[in-house]
Order: structure tokens, then sequence, then C-alpha cells
């Protein structure tokens, strides 16, 4: 456990660098092909970067 704060659910991709490092540890959880549904929300009266406004648009439109 990196900075003793438990387990997580995470894409490897997101933690390849500290698996390789050994900071980290994989333990399999039998889940196999389980499907993650993701949910982005913003506040409509707040400015966002052009970064933000792409990414919030990609998700609009299905890829």
């Amino acid at each position: 456990m990196k900075n003793d704060l438990g387990f997580t659910f995470l894409p490897r991709f997101a933690v390849a660098s500290e698996l390789r490092a050994g900071e980290l540890v994989e333990f399999e959880a039998g889940l196999g092909e389980t499907v993650i549904t993701a949910a982005c929300c913003w506040h409509k009266d707040k400015w966002a970067s052009p970064l933000i406004s792409l990414f919030s648009g990609l998700c609009e439109s299905g890829w």
C-alpha cells in the first residue's frame, strides 16, 4: 500500500510506473471483464479550459 491508504480499483495504465517500481502491488480481484461506467460533471457557470471543453465535447459526442 502506498501511503497506507488501502485498496482501489484503477486501470493498469494509470499506475504502470508505480507497479514497475514496486511502489504498488497488483491483486487479482476476480472481476473478469467488468465494465466500469464513468461520469464527468462540471458546473455550467464555471470557466472551463480549452482542454476541458474539448474533453466534454468528445464525451457528449460519444467519441
